[in-house]
């Protein structure tokens, strides 16, 4: 026992004369009746009650800290989750504290049944008089609508010197109980042959690929306008991950149920889908009863089953009759941590279920994601007013809970009308009906907005999140910002919904309880190609930088979530992230991708050269942005590695708003340098050295090393890639203007080598990107101021080159993007100092070309990224007079924007630009005198702020 928890028990056990501990009313653990509820009445003093005091754990600032740590792509401990039994031990309640309570409810009456292992709860029972005696709460009948039940009320009297541990009485209700995100369609249910397609009734195959439906649901679906799983698969790239074997094998998925369940009905649906998905009950207080339930069970279950057909599946079952029920189904979920992937339909709105609930049940969700637990949530069926037909003010804009917890990712639905195209919109039964529309019988529309009771989590505080609707005064957090939800979306639509077989017949279904079990199958898809035992962990934060990678998303921007027409409008969807759909629906192969490529852990973002510039005024560049000169830091913010005097290696940091900065390497840099993460965090530079040598600098145990990839022939700035296990992948152009390609071979320790086209091919620095299989593209400037594009064809083990653009047409180093299709689109300075754009046509395998600016504006080669579409380009340029530009395509109306960044005799190199949290550009310049500025776009403001970051020492 700790000093600190002796003290605490002293105080405790001897804060009166005599021994008697102090006690005091907790006003940060009231227990409050739900909105609306009538008294009916006292509860018999005799009736048991069973309930649990929840407690802060014992350092909140240290697991705030680690939580974030583990769960945030690029930090150094991303991913380094806790191994089962070992959350307790380190962020639990202090023993002391713990033993403190056992001896506070045991003394004033109460029976202690037990401490969870995570150190957080104490279960305690008693009579309604002993409860009321020895908390000070008033024990009550009550009615809400139409159900009946009891619930707790007033500030409970706590021991003074647990005041601050105890977070709240958790349990002490039976009403406002978390319900099923569950939406009926509007067909019969059918009864009819279950055998698997293709084969026998009586056989069940071993699946090898996609599983298949069979007639009977393929029927149900063709019936009600729905969709079939095998379907689902297809709309979402599922069918590419199976075909590389990725079936959730090794994978474990709890799935969160408050109602039994029939296992006839499952093995039916397996029987249906050819598949022998392994599903086990977890009973929790006795399990839920007998029976077919609601058919909520039967819908999470077999759709991860037939999505996910290699995982296994735990049920975790509990009665539901209680809030200690609802906490106790979450508590064995979280203290076995036996599941990567959890899913739950279950919830309600934030309201109804009140502060105290929604704070105790928060540690919970912190324990999952400290052990690297995926935790999805239903959104909620009610629309924008998740309330609706709950409490009084139902039609006030609400959210959901668990879904709008920061460390659960919430999932809304859409309304698919084609497979093939995809078309998806937002789900709304009532889009553009009169408000009576929401109280008929089987209407509905998916849950987003703005929570009540959470601040925008860092996470989301990144590129195309804050819009007009965002507000930090629901949660009270102004001048910041409140947590929004959903953040991302799938088809469930119940008038397009999917096949389940329950209670002896096939029915479609839909709500948001579909659309989560979706996301939840895809995460037992992803958990699969991780190394064994390394786990995605909390996925709202790897979603949200998944979403500045390429097609990582279906982007949904049709339609709105106002379910009842009041508020108008409310919320709608766009370009981006938006409260009605989040960032969208799966691209499954583009997140694999981002996954694997190092899209993700680095954060990258699309980027022009930093080049040389072989025509027009602009001056050597100390930037290089193919890959990117800036890596995040754990917390976010910026770090940057430049050229400096002497060829010394220079890095500058942003840390407490201001920029710190330190020497990496003396003299020896004859390029920019380019930076990447390495799997731990930390960043490794790449540049190229004395006599055209490749040199790679790296960060290790606190200081820096070196080691040349290639001792001679380096003729341009290098441009790196992660290769799909995070190794590090380097082009090159040679001093014969040959490209070649460097990769880092991690199995031997070793660097490899080869040719990716020979002599008198490359005239420029390469610029590159990722195709949508994940294999490199890269172009640069041939032979007669052309541009040429090279790719790799993994099938076929060689590189594929073509003529993006003919002679006449590049004058500095390209720079390149991902177009949505992930065919690149190429900037470039043009004849005359001009602005050219080269994109590839895919569907007519040509090229198309177009002006960006006119003459005389460009005099250094672009940098560019991507807007906050994740499709369209903004570039810089230095612009007539030492100027900087800035040029940006307008999709809406198919032309290019234009604006000064700053005036002549700003800039005297080619720019390096990256984007901001909120998607705008920040550039990166040399000024006057060899010193470093800093532009930054301000989107509320419109106007561009600008520091200076050193006064000189740039080569």
């Amino acid at each position: 026992m700790t000093a600190g928890a002796v003290m605490l028990l002293s105080s405790f056990v001897a804060a009166t004369p005599g021994g008697a501990a102090s006690i005091t009313r907790d006003g940060a653990a009231t227990v409050t009746v739900p909105p609306g509820a009538v008294a009916e009445g006292r509860l018999p003093s005799a009736q048991r009650l069973a309930g649990e005091v929840a407690l802060a754990p014992g350092d909140p600032a240290a697991l705030d800290a680690f939580v974030k740590g583990v769960s945030t792509p690029g930090s150094p401990s991303y991913r380094h989750f806790l191994a089962a039994g070992q959350f307790g031990p380190r962020f639990g309640a202090a023993p002391g504290t713990l033993q403190a309570v056992r001896n506070w409810l045991t003394g004033a009456g109460l029976r202690v049944t037990g401490v969870d292992p995570d150190g957080l709860y104490v279960h305690f029972t008693g009579s309604v008089a002993s409860v009321s005696s020895a908390l000070g709460l008033a024990v009550g009948r009550y009615r809400v609508g139409a159900v009946h039940g009891f619930a707790a009320s007033g500030t409970p009297l706590v021991p003074a010197a647990l005041v601050g541990h105890v977070r709240g009485i958790v349990g002490l209700s039976s009403l406002e109980l978390p319900g099923p995100r569950l939406e009926r369609g509007s067909g019969p249910p059918s009864s009819g042959s279950t055998s698997p397609a293709g084969a026998p009734s009586a056989a069940v195959p071993h699946v090898q690929s996609a599983p298949t439906a069979c007639s009977s649901a393929a029927n149900e679906a063709a019936a009600n306008h729905g969709y079939t799983d095998t379907q689902v698969a297809s709309a979402y790239g599922f069918d590419n991950l199976y075909d590389q074997g990725l079936l959730g094998s090794g994978v474990t998925v709890a799935v969160y149920e408050l109602e039994p369940y029939s296992s006839t009905d499952i093995a039916t649906f397996e029987n249906c889908y050819g598949i022998t998905t392994a599903v086990s009950p977890v009973l929790v207080n006795g399990g839920a009863g007998s029976g077919a339930g609601q058919g909520e069970a039967a819908l999470d279950i077999e759709q991860v089953a037939a999505l996910a057909p290699q995982a296994s599946i735990l049920v975790y079952e509990g009665p539901g009759a209680t809030q200690t029920d609802v906490y106790n189904v979450y508590q064995q979920i979280a203290n076995d941590d036996r599941a990567q992937v959890v899913s739950t339909s279950w919830g309600l709105c934030e309201q109804a279920l009140g502060s105290g609930w929604i704070r105790n049940q928060s540690g919970l969700f912190q324990q999952m994601a400290a052990q690297g637990q995926s935790v999805l949530a239903a959104a909620g069926d009610t629309g924008a007013e998740d309330c609706y037909g709950i409490t009084s003010g139902g039609s006030s804009p609400a959210v959901d809970d668990p879904a709008s917890q920061p460390d659960v990712t919430g999932v809304g639905a859409t309304s698919v009308t084609s497979i093939s195209p995809l078309v998806e919109s937002v789900w709304n039964d009532c889009q553009g009906q009169p408000a009576t529309c929401a109280s008929s019988a089987g209407t509905g529309a998916t849950g987003g907005g703005v929570s009540a009771s959470w601040a925008m989590p860092s996470w989301q505080q990144g590129p195309g999140v804050v819009n007009a609707q965002s507000s930090g005064v629901p949660c009270n957090n102004s001048p910041g910002l409140c947590r929004e939800v959903p953040d991302v979306a799938a088809t469930g639509d119940p008038s397009r919904g999917v096949p389940i077989y329950w209670n002896g017949a096939w029915i479609d279904v839909g709500g948001t309880s579909a659309s989560v079990v979706v996301w939840a199958a895809l995460a037992a898809l992803l958990d699969q190609q991780l190394s064994p035992g390394q786990r995605l962990g909390m996925l709202s934060p790897t979603l949200y930088q998944a979403a500045l990678c390429p097609r990582t998303f279906h982007d949904i921007t049709s339609g709105d979530n106002d379910f009842d027409a009041n508020p108008d409008g409310l919320y709608p969807a766009g370009a981006g992230y938006d409260m009605a759909s989040g960032w969208g629906s799966p691209d499954a192969v583009g997140l694999l991708a981002a996954l694997t490529d190092g899209c993700v852990a680095n954060s990258r973002v699309g980027g022009g050269p930093g080049g040389t510039g072989s025509a027009g005024g602009g001056g050597p560049s100390p930037f290089a942005q193919s890959s990117s000169f800036v890596v995040p830091q754990p917390d976010g913010s910026p770090s940057l590695f430049v050229r400096g005097a002497g060829g010394s290696l220079l890095n500058y940091w942003y840390v407490n708003g201001v920029w710190d900065s330190a020497q990496v390497a003396g003299g020896g840099v004859a390029s920019p340098p380019v930076a990447v993460l390495q799997p731990d965090g930390s960043p490794s530079v790449f540049f190229t050295g004395p006599g055209g040598s490749l040199v790679n600098d790296w960060y290790a145990a606190g200081t820096w090393d070196s080691a040349q990839v290639a001792p001679s022939g380096v003729a341009s700035t290098p441009v790196v890639m992660l290769q799909g296990d995070g190794a590090p992948t380097v082009f090159v152009r040679t001093a014969g203007n040959a490209l070649l390609n460097y990769f880092y071979v991690a199995s031997t320790g070793q660097w490899g080598a080869g040719t990716v086209a020979g002599g008198n091919s490359a005239f420029s620095a390469p610029a590159a990107m990722d195709q949508l299989d994940g294999a490199p593209t890269v172009v640069v400037e041939g032979p007669g101021n052309s541009v040429l594009n090279f790719w790799y064809i993994p099938s076929a083990g060689r590189w594929g080159s073509g003529t993006a653009a003919g002679r006449g047409s590049a004058y500095s180093d390209p720079g390149v993007l991902p177009q949505t299709d992930g065919s690149p689109s190429v900037l470039v300075q043009g004849p005359g100092n001009a602005v050219l754009n080269f994109w590839y046509i895919a569907s007519q395998g040509i090229w198309g070309a177009g002006t960006v600016a006119a003459q005389g504006s460009a005099y250094s080669a672009p940098g560019v990224i991507l807007q906050i579409d994740r499709a369209s380009p903004s570039l810089i340029v230095e612009g007539p007079g030492n100027s900087l530009l800035n040029f940006w395509y307008i999709p809406a109306q198919g032309s290019w924007g234009a604006g000064t960044v700053a005036g002549q005799g700003s800039a005297y190199s080619a720019p390096g630009v990256v984007a901001q949290p909120d998607g705008g550009p920040s550039v990166f310049v040399q000024g006057p005198g060899g010193s470093l500025f800093n532009f930054w776009y301000i989107a509320g403001q419109g106007t561009w702020g600008a520091a200076e970051i050193a006064p000189g020492g740039l080569s």
